[in-house]
This record gives C-alpha cells, sequence and structure tokens, in this order.
C-alpha cells in the first residue's frame, strides 16, 4: 500500500476521482474543483502522518493549468473578440476599470491591516494569505518575502477566498439584484436583460414544434405553400404535403398547389404558428402525419455567398438563427453569411442533412480534435509565460515578472478560438473536448498545488489557522463588494457581464465554473476574459510589491 501511495500520480488519481465524485452532489457552494481541493487537503495530511511525502508534481501542475487556460480562452475566444468592436467598446473598458478597482481595494485594504495583521499571523504566511484570499497563485510566487510556511497559509486561506467569492457571486449578488441566477440568463438569451439591449432575429428552441393542419376550404383559387409561408416570412416553414390527406409528395416547392383536404406539417415558431388562419385550416392530430423525424441543428457554413441563404427558401429547412462570433445577428443581415458562421435550423432530418452535407458540418462533428494547434500553443504558453517581461528592484533584490503560464495559454486560446470560428477549419475542438480539458485541466492545478505543501494537523486546526482564515475572508470580501457596488450602480453593469467581470477580476474560474454549472450556460464567459487577463497582471504586481509593503 505503501509502494501505492508513494507515487505522485496515483495520489494525484485518487484525489481527482472522489472529488469528481464528492462532486456530484447538489450543493450550491461544493463543486468538483472545491470537493478536489477538500480531498487533497485531506490526502495530503493523512500521508505525511503516514511519513509519506508527495512530490515532483509542479510540472504537472503547470501543465494541467496550462491546459486549463487554453480551453477557458478558446471557448471565449470569438465574444471577446466581439467585444473589442462596434457598441460593445464601453464594456471592454468598464471591465478593464473594475480590474484596476478590484486589485487597488486589495492593495489599499494589505496597506492598512499589515499592521495589526503582523501581530497576529507570523509575517512568513502573510504572502501565502494574500495569494489564497484573493485566488491567484501569482502572488505566492512573486512574493518576496514568502517561505514554506506561505505555502501552508495559502492552502488554508484559498478555499475562504474561494468560497467567499462563490457563495457572494451564487447567492448574495442575486439576492441584491433582486434576479434568480437562471433567470438572469434567460434574459441575457433572450435578449431582455434590464441594462442590455435585444439581440437579433432568434426563434428560442423551447418555441419551436411540429404541427399538422388540414386544409378545409381554399381562400383563393391560386393557394400554394409560398403564400401560406408568407403570412409569417422566416417564422415557419412546410416541411411535407400529404394530397388528399393520404399520400406525401415527394417534391414540394413553393409554388406547389394546396387543395381541400391535403394535409400540410409545418415546422416553426408555435407562437406563430398556432395563428394560422382558422377559416380555411384546422389542426390534425395524428401520429402518421407528425411521426417523422424533427430536428434542432447547429451548422457550421464551410462556404459563403447569398446562394447559401436561397437554398433554405422553400426547403423545408427553418432557420432560426444565425451567429457569428458567438452573438446573433439581426435580420436585416441574412444575406450576408460568412464562413464559419452558425446557422441555427430546425427541420425534418433528411432535409437538414442534405443541407448540412452542401454548406458545412454540424457543429463539433465536422472533424476530429486540431491536437497539433493544442499541443503547440501549449508549448509556446510555457516559452513566453517564463520570459521576465521587467524586474522590480525592491529592499531584499529584484524581482522578475513573468506574464506566466496561465495567461499565455489563455491569451493563445482566445486567438485560436476566434480564427476557428472565422475559418472551421482551423484549430478545430469540439466543445466537449473544451469542456473536458478545461475541467480537468483546472482540478489537476489544484490537486496538486495542495498536495505537494507539507501540511500537518495542526496546520488546519490550530488557533493561528483560525487567525488566517478569518483575515482570508476579510481580504477576499472587501475588495468584492466595492467592485460590486461600483459595478452595479456607477457602471450600470447587466447581471450577467457584472458577475462574469467580478469571477475576472478575482481571476477565480472555480466561481465562474459554478455560475456555468448551476444555469447551465456559458453566457458568463465573454464577460470574465477582459478582467481576468487585466487581473492576473495586476496581482502579480501586487505580490511582487507584496514583499515590500508586507512587514
Amino acid at each position: 500500500m505503501t509502494i501505492i501511495f508513494a507515487k505522485p500520480l496515483v495520489v494525484l488519481m485518487f484525489c481527482l476521482a472522489l472529488g469528481f465524485l464528492i462532486g456530484r452532489v447538489k450543493l450550491r457552494i461544493l463543486n468538483s474543483t472545491l470537493a478536489t481541493l477538500l480531498v487533497a487537503i485531506a490526502a495530503n495530511i493523512v500521508l505525511r502522518r503516514l511519513d509519506i511525502a508527495v512530490n515532483s508534481l509542479d510540472e504537472i501542475k503547470s501543465l494541467g493549468f496550462a491546459f486549463f487556460a487554453f480551453a477557458l480562452g478558446f471557448s471565449a475566444g470569438p465574444r471577446f473578440v466581439d467585444t473589442l468592436y462596434g457598441e460593445k467598446v464601453s464594456l471592454v473598458i468598464r471591465q478593464t476599470v473594475l480590474a484596476f478597482l478590484y486589485a487597488g481595494i486589495a492593495f489599499v485594504v494589505v496597506l492598512v491591516l499589515k499592521g495589526p495583521l503582523c501581530h497576529i499571523v507570523p509575517s512568513g504566511k502573510l504572502v501565502g494569505l494574500l495569494a489564497g484570499a484573493l485566488t491567484q497563485t501569482t502572488i505566492l510566487e512573486q512574493g518576496a518575502n514568502s517561505d514554506a510556511s506561505a505555502s501552508v497559509a495559502y492552502v488554508i486561506s484559498y478555499p475562504i477566498g474561494l468560497l467567499g467569492m462563490m457563495f457572494f457571486v451564487q447567492n448574495v449578488a442575486p439576492f441584491l439584484m433582486r434576479l434568480p441566477l437562471v433567470e438572469m440568463v434567460r434574459r441575457y438569451l433572450d435578449g431582455a436583460d434590464i441594462r442590455s439591449s435585444p439581440q437579433g432575429f432568434h426563434i428560442p428552441s423551447r418555441f419551436v414544434q411540429m404541427r399538422a393542419y388540414r386544409v378545409v376550404e381554399k381562400s383563393s383559387p391560386m393557394l400554394t405553400i409560398g403564400a401560406l409561408e408568407a403570412a409569417a416570412p422566416r417564422h415557419f416553414e412546410v416541411v411535407a404535403v400529404y394530397s388528399g390527406g393520404e399520400v406525401p409528395l415527394k417534391d414540394i416547392t413553393q409554388d406547389t398547389p394546396l387543395g381541400v383536404a391535403d394535409v400540410v406539417v409545418v415546422v416553426g415558431d408555435m407562437r406563430v404558428v398556432k395563428e394560422l388562419s382558422p377559416a380555411w385550416l384546422e389542426e390534425v392530430a395524428d401520429e402518421r402525419y407528425l411521426s417523422s423525424e424533427f430536428v434542432l441543428a447547429d451548422i457550421v457554413l464551410a462556404r459563403a455567398g447569398t446562394e447559401v441563404f436561397d437554398e433554405l427558401t422553400g426547403k423545408g429547412v427553418l432557420l432560426r438563427a444565425i451567429v457569428r462570433n458567438g452573438r446573433i445577428l439581426p435580420e436585416c443581415r441574412f444575406n450576408e453569411l460568412r464562413v464559419g458562421d452558425v446557422l441555427r435550423v430546425a427541420g425534418l432530418a433528411r432535409p437538414v442533412a442534405e443541407f448540412t452535407e452542401r454548406n458545412g458540418y454540424l457543429r463539433d462533428a465536422g472533424a476530429q480534435s486540431d491536437f497539433f494547434s493544442v499541443t503547440l500553443a501549449i508549448a509556446v504558453a510555457i516559452v513566453v509565460g517564463a520570459i521576465p517581461v521587467f524586474c522590480i528592484a525592491i529592499s531584499n533584490g529584484t524581482v522578475k515578472v513573468t506574464m506566466g503560464t496561465g495567461c499565455c495559454a489563455l491569451v493563445l486560446g482566445l486567438l485560436l478560438g476566434w480564427m476557428n470560428h472565422r475559418r472551421p477549419d482551423i484549430a478545430h475542438v469540439p466543445s466537449s473536448a473544451l469542456s473536458f480539458i478545461r475541467t480537468v485541466g483546472l482540478n489537476v492545478f489544484i490537486c496538486a498545488m495542495a498536495l505537494k505543501t507539507p501540511l500537518a494537523l495542526s496546520d488546519v486546526f490550530g488557533m493561528e489557522t483560525l487567525n488566517v482564515m478569518f483575515w482570508a475572508l476579510f481580504v477576499a470580501i472587501v475588495p468584492l463588494v466595492g467592485t460590486f457596488v461600483v459595478g452595479l450602480y456607477v457602471f450600470r453593469m447587466s447581471s450577467v457581464a457584472l458577475l462574469g467581470g467580478l469571477c475576472g477580476c478575482g481571476t477565480c474560474t472555480p466561481a465562474l465554473n459554478a455560475l456555468e454549472e448551476e444555469t447551465g450556460s456559458s453566457s458568463f464567459t465573454a464577460a470574465y476574459t477582459i478582467p481576468y487577463v487585466v487581473g492576473n497582471v495586476l496581482l502579480t504586481l501586487l505580490g511582487a510589491f507584496a514583499g515590500k509593503f508586507l512587514c
């Protein structure tokens, strides 16, 4: 047994497995990342009581965080680039200011409390307390006065900072805004957020249905499919016609005539379909008309041009929305299709499949993951992240400030994610693979960090630990509350943008993951990326100055 647990990778994998298992428990403040951290701390204490040291995890920790940061950037790349142009430039400025404000408040808190803290907490642990409370590992790495005890303080204070951030964005902030998280996302996706402008033409999937109608009276001698669809253009499509209610017609066009007793099968927005004229149509609830396979699909275009849009007309495929760089386009731009645009469609399986084959591929089903681009980007991030950007002279020597592997991997992920949306044949990574890389990478980093720090039972349950936990909570909450108040009442930011921005300012990705897990939406990620990049740099600088100002 000792031989097994002396293997660092074995211990790491056991902790990951148990953390994911415990993370399945649906508690608002407990997710797989936090569960993994708690399991790793417990395993660390037990193994060191057995004189089993877990070492050689530094490279694994760095690699895990690099993969996680890349996946985070890749998924947010299109939205990130979109925020740099157009009417959202004001959001970029506000998110950047929030990041500066968060780091500034944290710095002021440290300056104000440095006297009391030095008399309560040993000086060697102060940098670790700051790094853990703000969930920023680079503070620990840059702090000139940090020592071995700083790592212990970091492991103790990190769960406090993490829990504080998660509880605030999941519970306190929605309560103060009087808007549940799920409702925030629903309004955001429907373009009805109280502080955001409406999005473009979009038929939500929950409103799309298939129904059958029998023609009981001809309104004119020239009633055709085209005339029927003209009643509500782009809101429903005729997908099948049964002549006399018995024989399905093989080829239907806009000019196909409709006679009395014909049965028309339509797919569309039920809010419009149910308003079809009752004078000459009656709904038919017959299984033989509604038994065909009805699908909703997201199609990535591999070619551009107005002819793609023309192919949708009269082909039984309903266009629900066009998405470009994560944004729904307005109706007036339907004829400006580009390579990489995503068409959200509905219809019968065969017409949808035929249209897909001619014009693109289903999202996440078009190609295998481009492992070359991913691994090359990680290698470049590791090299560039280790290069000093500049040096700071302090009383104890010189501190070299680097961008870090995680920050560089995030930037490269943003770039490749944007390129993939412009050219789907470049750096293709399915969302399911991104989700796996992102979750496992973050949990590997958290677990390795907790396992490699020397811990004893007294480090966790002693009176000194209570002091560290109390002040860590204080340091974590004050910048968070101050930034939230300014974002909500001064900048008047939307609910989704504010919560995502708070997670980014604190570089607290587990809190972002918790929001996405609870709501089932990645809407918060777009607002996370800008303050995350800025916050990484600012908090790293804060760590460099911490050695000078703390005691």
